[in-house]
């Protein structure tokens, strides 16, 4: 009888080691999945700060590059009213000067019809003397 009571507390400390070193083999199991949980987190947390980083300097990238186009287009714009305001100085320079043409011509034609005018005048005077010196001369 001792002995079955000896083989049953034996067996029952044989399980009862069994189920310690089970037991502490699963707690070890439970640590390591544990942290490889966190370790992944983490990574993954990581990760996503990275991929949001990466996405903030795309963004401002983007930005900058629109800002170039739009200073460019600014730019050219401005070029382009610049062309527009010499080419219109240019055109009321033009103007002016094909003004001062005509005024000059039209001054000239005055000029010319006065003289004309004047010497028709001369010439009728020198004649009329003319015609008087040879009637005197008679």
């Amino acid at each position: 009888h001792w002995t079955h009571l000896h083989t049953l507390l034996q067996a029952s400390l044989s399980e009862r080691t069994h189920l310690m070193q089970t037991v502490a083999r699963q707690e070890e199991q439970l640590d390591d999945l544990t942290r490889h949980r966190q370790e992944d987190a983490a990574k993954h947390a990581l990760h996503v700060k990275d991929v949001y980083a990466r996405m903030l300097r795309e963004q401002q990238e983007a930005l900058e590059a629109a800002g170039k186009e739009s200073e460019y287009a600014q730019k050219k714009a401005l070029h382009l009213m610049q062309q527009e305001e010499e080419r219109k100085r240019a055109d009321a320079v033009a103007e002016v000067a094909e003004a001062a043409e005509r005024d000059k011509a039209l001054a000239l034609a005055a000029a010319r019809e006065t003289a004309e005018q004047d010497l028709m005048e001369s010439l009728s005077v020198a004649r009329q003397r003319a015609e008087e010196e040879k009637l005197e001369a008679l």
